[in-house]
C-alpha cells in the first residue's frame, strides 16, 4: 500500500523542514487534486510555503477523479455523512490502495 501525503503537509508547514527530510528519502506518495487548493487556502501561508507545498505536490503522484472516483465519494459521503473534500480524499485513496 501507499501512504497518502497529505499527513505530511502538517508538517511541512509546522517544522519548516523541506519536503525531502519529511519524506526522508521515500519519494512514492500520491494526492487527490482536491487537496492543492485546500493546502494553498491556509490563511498564514506565505509565498515561500506556497511554493514549497507546490514543488512537494508536484513530485507526488496526483489520482485522476474519474466517474469511479465519484461514484465512490458519493457513496462515501452517504454512507458515512462526511464532507463531500473528505469523502473525495477518501476516494482517492481507495483508489490507489493507498493509507491516509
Amino acid at each position: 500500500m501507499r501512504r497518502s501525503s497529505t499527513v505530511n503537509f502538517r508538517s511541512l508547514l509546522d517544522s519548516r523542514k523541506s519536503s525531502t527530510e519529511i519524506l526522508a528519502g521515500d519519494a512514492s506518495g500520491f494526492y487527490c487534486p482536491i487537496s492543492w487548493s485546500e493546502l494553498l487556502c491556509y490563511p498564514a501561508l506565505t509565498e515561500s510555503e506556497a511554493n514549497q507545498i507546490r514543488d512537494f505536490l508536484r513530485s507526488l503522484t496526483w489520482v485522476p477523479i474519474t466517474e469511479r472516483v465519484l461514484d465512490h465519494t458519493a457513496k462515501i459521503r452517504r454512507d458515512y455523512r462526511i464532507a463531500v473534500p473528505d469523502a473525495l480524499i477518501a476516494a482517492c485513496s481507495m483508489e490507489v490502495d493507498g493509507i491516509l
